[in-house]
């Protein structure tokens, strides 16, 4: 699988998955954009570029904290000029704490970072994509958010709304064949670090992350999709709903719904839906058949 003549913008590119994106790509021939809060005097970065280099890759730094919406703005125009088909966002925060003394500061950062800032470089390059009939971005959630955990909400919530992000860039677009994807990475990183038991933290390399995240970024990449990634192990997040408990219109009241509540919790089979437009049809066709109405 070869990158040669595709230029690539990965966001978080000096540590962990991020270099590990960056040589992956080099080795494979793409041209690189490389951003990230570091100094671009600094040995992390400019080790990172003697790599590139040795990879018989080409690559561009940029300094750039993405807790800061002026900083992001103003690159924007240079990258939208770049024709970067391919988009890793990458970069991120992560905070942690109990709920009770989580302060709006750190709240509102962890959004800045990991949803405005995806969002802000994926707009920015998202026209020019469209206009060429083709792109790859990829989102970077975490199992906090698709399951849920302890002292999690503020990282949780950002990386969740980047799912949303997906499913909605997904159908806007497939038709000009720019495919959306997320990955949620399990490896050991410095983020990690401290959220790791020391007896598993060998388990979980980097391999098979940079493996799945090449591909969301090949011509074979599919759309929509939310893959989990670490320990050797690839599986795909599906949204899914349970089977319905319809109530007629004379049962419509809470002490209904709490009667039935053991029904609707475990009700089998499980229906997957491709768009939220999909789902409430659904929802309209059996209050339809109660009501007598034909649907067009």
């Amino acid at each position: 699988m070869r990158f040669d003549d595709q230029s690539v913008l990965i966001s978080g590119a000096t540590s962990g998955l991020g270099r590990a994106y960056t040589l992956a790509l080099a080795e494979r021939g793409a041209r690189l954009w490389l951003l990230d809060c570091t100094d671009s005097h600094s040995d992390a970065v400019l080790s990172l570029l003697r790599s590139v280099e040795a990879a018989g890759g080409s690559a561009r730094y940029r300094e750039l904290d993405l807790a800061d919406a002026a900083a992001i703005d103003a690159a924007l125009p240079e990258l939208a000029r770049a024709g970067i088909s391919l988009l890793v966002n990458n970069a991120g925060r992560h905070s942690h704490g109990d709920f009770a003394h989580l302060c709006s500061a750190d709240f509102m950062q962890q959004l800045q970072v990991d949803v405005y800032g995806s969002f802000a470089l994926t707009h920015g390059l998202w026209h020019g994509m469209m206009e060429r009939g083709y792109g790859r971005v990829v989102m970077t959630t975490g199992v906090s958010a698709l399951y849920g955990d302890m002292h999690q909400s503020a990282f949780a919530c950002a990386k969740m709304a980047l799912v949303g992000l997906v499913n909605g860039l997904a159908a806007e677009g497939a038709g000009r064949n720019v495919r959306v994807n997320s990955l949620c990475p399990l490896a050991h990183t410095p983020m990690t670090e401290k959220h790791l038991a020391m007896q598993v933290k060998p388990l979980f390399s980097k391999e098979i992350i940079t493996a799945v995240m090449l591909f969301l970024l090949s011509g074979n990449a599919p759309f929509g999709r939310h893959l989990l990634a670490g320990g050797g192990s690839v599986s795909e997040l599906c949204l899914a709903e349970h089977s319905y408990r319809y109530f007629d219109s004379a049962c419509r009241t809470p002490e209904a719904v709490a009667a039935h509540w053991g029904e609707i919790a475990s009700a089998w089979p499980i229906q997957t839906h491709s768009s939220g437009e999909e789902q409430i049809l659904a929802f309209a066709k059996r209050t339809a058949r109660e009501l007598g109405v034909k649907l067009d």
